[in-house]
């Protein structure tokens, strides 16, 4: 009763994420508001939107916590949110795009309301799965690499001693540039 003729028979649908641009650079969008289409009063305090077939409650405040598309949908928006980074970062060359990835635990931690938490929990669950899964995150040569395929050299090291890198400091993960 609560779900819309629409969704009954739904075997597809697509996310859809955004933010702003200021000269040419990606920024962070202040109001990152879930849409269905049309805004909902729903912020999870990400610095982007999400726009998809959620179901809303007839005020638009809320989603239906209960209904199971919903939390699908959540859970898939963190997993194509990642490819959405990997996209933009290949499209606009910015290491800075990697500031749109919210501290998923600080908001639940900051977080009252038991629905939006368990939402913000079905996100992190896409978005934790995705970062295992997908390469996103280009290495100090440009190719895409997982996470876990990547060492962050914070001390310039890798400048100074360059090739012999692996050998001096026995670390033979690819290297990403500071960011």
């Amino acid at each position: 009763e609560r779900i819309p003729e629409k969704f009954e028979d739904i075997y597809s649908t697509v996310l859809t994420f955004a933010t702003r641009k200021e000269n040419g650079i990606i920024k962070p969008t202040e109001e990152g508001k879930l849409y269905a289409y049309l805004p909902t009063d729903l912020n999870f305090g990400f610095p982007f939107l999400i726009n998809g077939d959620f179901i809303p409650d007839g005020s638009r405040d809320k989603l239906f916590w209960d209904i199971k598309w919903n939390q699908f949908l959540i859970e898939e928006s963190g997993f194509q949110f990642v490819l959405w980074l990997r996209k933009l970062v290949e499209k606009y060359k910015q290491l800075d795009i990697y500031d749109l990835i919210p501290d998923i635990d600080n908001l639940i931690d900051d977080e009252l309301d038991k629905d939006r938490i368990q939402y913000l929990e079905f996100f992190k669950s896409g978005f934790s799965r995705a970062v295992q899964e997908i390469e996103f995150i280009p290495d100090n040569e440009g190719v895409f690499r997982k996470v876990e395929q990547l060492f962050i050299d914070k001390t310039g090291l890798f400048d100074l001693v360059n090739e012999s890198f692996s050998e001096f400091t026995g670390i033979d993960n690819l290297l990403l540039h500071p960011l």
